[in-house]
């Protein structure tokens, strides 16, 4: 299963991210800073970057 990284600082996000657990998507909410070793270390997949 993928592992999708939502990146957000803004509460308007919250129903995208919302429906996307709904569809069963194996996703993280984060707010701050992410480097290549926080990507490499979470084993993600996908950013969605939104309102970040």
């Amino acid at each position: 299963m993928r592992k999708i990284l939502f990146l957000t600082n803004n509460q308007n996000a919250t129903g995208l991210f919302e429906w996307l657990v709904a569809q069963g998507e194996n996703i993280m909410m984060f707010e701050g800073k992410i480097d290549r070793r926080f990507i490499d270390e979470n084993a993600i997949d996908f950013i969605i970057s939104y309102n970040y």
